[in-house]
């Protein structure tokens, strides 16, 4: 019980998926609130252990490797617990982040199809630090993805209306697909370009 306020975290879901969300039942109210929601670790990460300490309302995640708990993040429950509609504001959120990826993914889908020609260096030159960004944002954005995923089933149970967000993610989720696919053919042609001009 955090401030008279049932707390739930963790479990798993209808497909036995790790969950590592929170969830606070108000008696008053009679409904349960999303405190908090992410990403569970993937199939083959380090193992998680989620605890809440209703004292000082404290969500509490430690990771391991090797048998050792080696990490430790917490998080402060009771502020996010006085946001008054957290539905909206994980609308927001969300909204906002959707358009920064989609941004990204758009761009490096268009740089990426630049044709170079012999002489041109900073076509190239922009091809190839996009071949690094989407290297280095990889798992950032796979499981901003997966997240996103998770943020439309919790926005359609609190009946809030997710169409158009579901297909700008798909839109998004295609584009980074097609990215992937694209990036060997374009490293090629760069190994092929570089041969050709001597560098």
């Amino acid at each position: 019980m955090v401030d008279g306020q049932l707390c739930v975290s963790g479990g798993v879901n209808a497909h036995g998926k790790q969950l590592n969300d929170v969830w606070s039942w108000n008696n008053g109210t009679n409904r349960w609130s999303c405190v908090f929601m992410s990403v569970p670790p993937s199939q083959d990460a380090d193992p998680i252990k989620t605890m809440l300490c209703a004292e000082t309302a404290e969500l509490v995640c430690l990771t391991s490797s090797d048998g050792v708990w080696d990490t430790c993040d917490s998080l402060m429950l009771r502020p996010m617990m006085l946001q008054p509609n957290m539905v909206a504001e994980t609308q927001r959120l969300y909204e906002s982040k959707l358009k920064d990826l989609t941004d990204f993914v758009n761009n490096a889908s268009k740089t990426m199809e630049i044709k170079v020609t012999k002489g041109q260096l900073q076509p190239l030159i922009n091809i190839m630090s996009t071949l690094s960004e989407v290297s280095e944002a990889r798992e950032d954005l796979d499981m901003m993805l997966a997240q996103f995923v998770e943020v439309c089933d919790f926005l359609d149970s609190r009946d809030v209306a997710t169409d158009q967000f579901v297909s700008r993610l798909e839109a998004a989720q295609e584009t980074w697909a097609s990215i992937h696919k694209t990036v060997p053919r374009v490293k090629n042609n760069i190994r092929s370009f570089q041969y050709h001009e001597g560098r």
